[in-house]
């Protein structure tokens, strides 16, 4: 599994990958695209979804998952996602109507054959707010910590 701060263009470009960015917002123009893309992607195929909500993404995760060899996922909803795994993950957002949800998509992902990444490192801090004593960690080194977690600090990419 790959960690948020190591580059995930030198992981996918090299691959030759026909790559999709999903963002929070939508616009006409990028659907058109995002639909031509997908009907016919040049393989291995991944996308990027990011937000702060599962529930605002479940059809586009669902329906990239009967399309992609690789599938990452940033933003606030991965903490869902770690919850859904059973991790701690502190006051961070979690929508905990859709922690099944998120299980079910962990194992599609997995019946399918997709690799599902989420980022391994986070933002923890001892309170939400700017002037917060924080550090980038694993999400795994700090089970009982509380971690709080901005949209920003979510994202996939350099901490």
């Amino acid at each position: 599994m790959l960690h948020k701060t190591e580059n995930y263009d030198s992981f996918l470009f090299p691959l030759n990958l026909n790559l999709i960015l999903i963002f929070n917002k939508i616009n006409v123009q990028e659907l058109d695209y995002l639909v031509g893309a997908v009907s016919s992607p040049k393989r291995p195929f991944a996308a990027i979804v990011g937000g702060s909500k599962v529930s605002s993404k479940i059809g586009v995760i669902e329906s990239l998952l009967e399309k992609c060899d690789i599938l990452l996922l940033g933003g606030g909803m991965i903490f869902t996602f770690y919850k859904a795994q059973g991790l701690s993950v502190g006051a961070s957002l979690v929508e905990e109507d859709k922690l099944d949800l998120a299980t079910s998509l962990l194992a599609k992902a997995k019946e399918k054959g997709v690799s599902l990444l989420l980022p391994t490192d986070v933002v923890i801090a001892d309170k939400f707010a700017p002037d917060a004593n924080s550090q980038v960690c694993c999400i795994f080194s700090f089970p009982n910590q509380p971690i709080f977690c901005s949209e920003v600090e979510a994202s996939l990419g350099s901490a």
